[in-house]
């Protein structure tokens, strides 16, 4: 059970249909936080080199959204996933080869 607090008008017909909409919400919001964690780090002042590491974060995070969806269907329904730690890790150690 959850409990919101809303300025919303809440009635017993649309508390479940709210409390969806929050959940979408918090989904949105963790992906840019996680998004965030797998930006590269730059000082160039230039506007395409901001832009680039934005969409390679954006690609790698939908890469570790796309494993998660792979590794999520086992046998035996059993459920694997990846952190994004543990995504991280693997890349960097791909990168130095």
């Amino acid at each position: 059970m959850f409990a919101y607090v809303t300025n919303v008008p809440v009635t017993s017909e649309t508390a479940v249909e709210l409390g969806e909409e929050y959940r979408k919400r918090w989904g949105v919001e963790t992906g840019f936080r996680m998004k965030k964690k797998l930006r590269g780090k730059t000082n160039s002042p230039k506007y395409s080199v901001r832009l680039l590491f934005l969409m390679l974060s954006v690609l790698l995070y939908n890469l570790f959204i796309l494993l998660n969806a792979i590794l999520g269907f086992g046998e035996n329904e059993k459920r694997h996933q990846m952190t994004l730690h543990m995504f991280r890790t693997a890349m960097e150690r791909e990168a130095k080869g």
